[in-house]
Formats: C-alpha cells, sequence, structure tokens
C-alpha cells in the first residue's frame, strides 16, 4: 500500500481481484484468455454488492481469508459470472462495455433478473436489466418530462383551439394518458373525482 501510494481499500480489492484471477485458472469451463483482456472490468466489478452477493465476496476480507475469494460452493456461479461478463470462444459477453458494469451489478442484485440470466441459454442484458426494475428511474423521468412539457403548453394551448396541428397532438396525449392511467386505476378514479 506504501509503495504504490494507495489506500487499503483500493489495494484489498485488487489482492482480491488478482485471487479471483487465480481463482478462475482453475476454473475449466473459463476462458482465462477473455478474463485476462479485460482484468480492469473484472477489478470494476468487484466494487459492486451485486457481484459480491452473486458470488459471495467478502470484498473487506483480510489476506488470509480472501486468498480463495469465491467460496468453493459458488465456483458454478463464478463460471456462469464470468461467461456473463467476459465470455468465451463460442459466446459474447452480455456486458458489451466497461461502461455497463455497475449496471451489471445492479442486475445481480435481483433474484428474478438471476434466475432469467442461469435459465437462458442467449440470455440478453436489457431484458435483464428490465428485470432487475433498473428502468425504472428512466421511466420515471419520461413522465416527469412529459407532464412539464404538458403544463407548459397549458399556458399558451388556448390561444390555438383552431389549430389542426394542436388538436391531433392534444388528441395523441389524450389517448396516450387514458391508456397510462388505466395501468393506475387509483390514479385514475382520483384524477376523474377532480376532474368533475
Amino acid at each position: 500500500m506504501r509503495k504504490i501510494g494507495s489506500k487499503t481499500p483500493a489495494v484489498r480489492q485488487h489482492y482480491i481481484s488478482y485471487r479471483l484471477l487465480l481463482q478462475m485458472e482453475d476454473q475449466e469451463d473459463i476462458s482465462l484468455k477473455h478474463v485476462e483482456e479485460k482484468f480492469s472490468v473484472l477489478y470494476l466489478s468487484l466494487r459492486t454488492v451485486g457481484v459480491q452477493k452473486y458470488l459471495h465476496i467478502d470484498i473487506k476480507a483480510e489476506p488470509g481469508k480472501a486468498k480463495y475469494p469465491v467460496p468453493r460452493s459458488h465456483l458454478n456461479q463464478l463460471a456462469k459470472f464470468a461467461l456473463w461478463l467476459f465470455g468465451d470462444e463460442k459466446t459474447p459477453p452480455i456486458v458489451k462495455e466497461s461502461r455497463h458494469v455497475d449496471t451489471f451489478g445492479t442486475i445481480l442484485e435481483s433474484n428474478k433478473a438471476v434466475e432469467y440470466l442461469e435459465r437462458s441459454d442467449r440470455p440478453n442484458f436489457e431484458t435483464a436489466f428490465r428485470l432487475a426494475g433498473g428502468d425504472e428511474p428512466e421511466l420515471v423521468k419520461l413522465i416527469e418530462r412529459a407532464a412539464d412539457d404538458i403544463e407548459a403548453a397549458l399556458g399558451r394551448a388556448h390561444h390555438y383551439v383552431k389549430s389542426q396541428k394542436l388538436r391531433l397532438a392534444v388528441e395523441r396525449v389524450g389517448t396516450d394518458t387514458v391508456q397510462l392511467l388505466r395501468i393506475f386505476p387509483d390514479i385514475q378514479s382520483r384524477v376523474l373525482e377532480g376532474v368533475q
């Protein structure tokens, strides 16, 4: 730690990443070549709670306990993890870019998403992310942005009640809003009560 001028957590994570690489080396069903080419991705993945949980890795373990980061009972998960993250000669990885490593960690935190990954011959990253509920924040942003835009339009729409283009746009918004409200019947009831 002193020699490389780094802090204990970073050195520990490097050590555990290296020991994990050695552990992968002992597994016949892991393509080590693909892992070695992306060692930095392996290192980054270990900071996510999902990866730690899925592989049962104690990221705060002392060197003696971290010698074999993944318990023997989870070596099967290690092989799957390596295939999803790095791929092999026959199968491309589902994590295509290092910037998606944190998202992959989120996926591994979800039992539903993990079940999907484990049962699928060709799992899809986006499907797993959706099953993990990862697209909820983006969906909330979309709805909030639409609400903001409608609120801005409400202040001026009355000036253009005869505009055919505006009428078509309002019809589209109205149709989509009705469909959206049907998904949330309790909100639909409250909205309709407020309109009456």
